[in-house]
């Protein structure tokens, strides 16, 4: 599914017309296809109290987070100290920040992990980058500090596989 992933956004990105929402299905059928328990990903979704978050991720009618994205190879580190995200953070117990490369989980406004895919330069060859390569962040996550029922999980599978799974209990720790 990441390959696949990459392949779509490489494709987008060498045609060269592209815009940040160009990139929405790609994001959209990602974390649909890893959810694997029957998440729904909107785009545009209506205002919330906090502004116009990208994405809405459901379960049923139980929302579990919201993903943010910035356009393709955006600095994230930057973006993150915007007012809008600084809004985002403290409204949403759960956020994904993403580049569509990078991926940054926010659980109850504190960064609890990153990943990486590849780098947007990687995107220029003629062919999609192999997403293990040099640049993947290997790691792990443990979620156990949110306290909310509504909670969005995001794991990275040895850096280089983020899902989304139901939170059953406050202390659960994924490993």
């Amino acid at each position: 599914m990441i390959a696949s992933y990459i392949r779509e956004i490489h494709n987008i990105y060498t045609r060269g017309d592209f815009t940040e929402p160009s990139f929405y299905p790609c994001l959209r059928r990602l974390f649909e296809a890893l959810s694997g328990d029957g998440c729904t990903v909107i785009s545009a979704p209506k205002k919330t109290e906090a502004g116009f978050p990208d994405f809405i991720v459901r379960r049923g009618t139980e929302i579990v987070g919201y993903i943010e994205a910035k356009p393709l190879g955006a600095d994230l580190e930057r973006e993150e100290r915007t007012e809008q995200l600084q809004r985002y953070r403290n409204a949403f117990p759960n956020l994904i920040l993403t580049n569509f490369l990078q991926f940054r989980l926010y659980g109850n406004g504190k960064l609890v992990s990153t990943a990486e895919l590849c780098d947007a330069s990687d995107l220029s060859g003629p062919k999609p980058p192999n997403v293990l390569s040099k640049h993947l962040k290997p790691s792990s996550i443990s979620l156990a500090n949110f306290t909310t029922s509504q909670c969005l999980r995001f794991k990275m599978l040895r850096g280089w596989h983020p899902c989304l799974r139901r939170r059953r209990n406050s202390q659960e720790t994924l490993s």
